[in-house]
């Protein structure tokens, strides 16, 4: 089975919770993360989203982007990462949040975030 990318994209944003949101219209394993941002203003270490699924956290390791421009990933054993996966049951609500770590009121431009997934057959 193939993983679907779900892709969540914004120009220009400051620390939002929830970033996005959905509900999962099939259940499905979260099996990798990738997230970038291209430009930090405000003079932010670094960014990261945290995953709920109906309002508790379910990814424990996030991905950070710690430097503009170099992407930040989230691996699981399904996809050679080190990281067990996490499912997410049909009609469950899923928020991302984004987050940036110190600086004055930072934002991040061009900033995508793909949650791969392996749906239920």
């Amino acid at each position: 089975m193939k993983a679907i990318p779900l892709v969540f994209n914004a120009d220009a944003q400051g620390a939002q919770a929830p970033w996005f949101e959905f509900t999962a219209l099939w259940g499905f394993t979260l099996v990798a993360i990738d997230l970038a941002c291209q430009t930090f203003t405000g003079a932010p270490t670094s960014m990261n989203v945290d995953i709920n699924d109906d309002g508790t956290a379910i990814v424990t390791t996030l991905p950070s982007v710690a430097t503009a421009g170099t992407p930040a990933t989230w691996r699981t054993k399904h996809v050679g990462g080190t990281i067990d996966s996490v499912y997410v049951a049909k009609d469950s609500i899923v928020a991302i949040d984004l987050n940036f770590v110190a600086g004055t009121t930072p934002t991040g431009t061009d900033i995508a975030c793909t949650l791969w997934v392996l749906p239920d057959a």
